[in-house]
């Protein structure tokens, strides 16, 4: 048989250039970039944010107005012819005892009121400066006596002569038992019931009016 007609090889195909690709590629990046820079350039504060600014404080000053002192007085309240051992009483050095002793009045002076008309024991009449048995007293002797007057009488209460014109001294102060008897004869007894000498315990009547007389009467 006769051989068929011989096929010529083909011929390969041109192999196209990759470097227009490669070219146009950076152009682009290099576009992008020239954007990008330009919008940095342009608008910092948008991409970044602005600074925080440091607030400035300014501080401020305030003046004091000084505001006057008022003084204040605190006198015992006067139930005769005296103002009250606070500011009539007898001066002493001691003063923590003076103000001691102001301070057992005034806590007393309600029971001592309540036995106004009446007869009571009184057990001691002290002053600064009085000498008895002695003793010199002073403010914190008178103290120191009317502590022991509570240890055998506890209900015992103080008063200042002061305040009553029935005691013919104004700057005594005075201890008495806080029972009030219809006479003096009463009182006097109650003295002799508790062992109290003579000297240390008679009747004595609390009144704001009149005088000493008739007021005091002796066992």
């Amino acid at each position: 048989m006769p051989a068929g007609p011989v096929m010529a090889p083909l011929a390969p195909a041109p192999q196209r250039s990759t470097v227009p690709w490669i070219v146009a590629g950076v152009s682009v990046v290099v576009a992008v970039v020239l954007v990008a820079v330009g919008v940095l350039a342009a608008r910092p504060a948008v991409i970044f944010g602005a600074p925080a600014t440091t607030p400035v404080v300014t501080p401020t000053v305030t003046v004091g107005v000084p505001v006057p002192a008022v003084a204040s007085s605190a006198t015992g309240s006067s139930s005769g012819s005296s103002s009250g051992p606070s500011s009539s009483g007898p001066s002493s050095s001691g003063g923590s005892s003076s103000a001691a002793l102001e301070a057992q009045v005034a806590s007393d002076r309600s029971t001592v009121e309540g036995l106004v008309g009446e007869w009571v024991p009184q057990l001691s009449a002290k002053k600064d400066g009085l000498v008895a048995d002695g003793i010199t007293y002073d403010d914190a002797a008178i103290l120191a006596h009317f502590t022991t007057l509570q240890g055998r009488d506890p209900s015992a209460v103080m008063l200042w002569s002061g305040d009553w014109p029935v005691f013919n001294g104004g700057n005594f102060w005075v201890v008495v038992h806080p029972q009030g008897f219809s006479t003096a004869a009463a009182a006097n007894a109650w003295c002799d019931a508790q062992g109290f000498s003579s000297d240390d315990c008679f009747a004595k009547k609390l009144s704001h009016s009149g005088g000493p007389a008739g007021t005091t009467v002796q066992r």
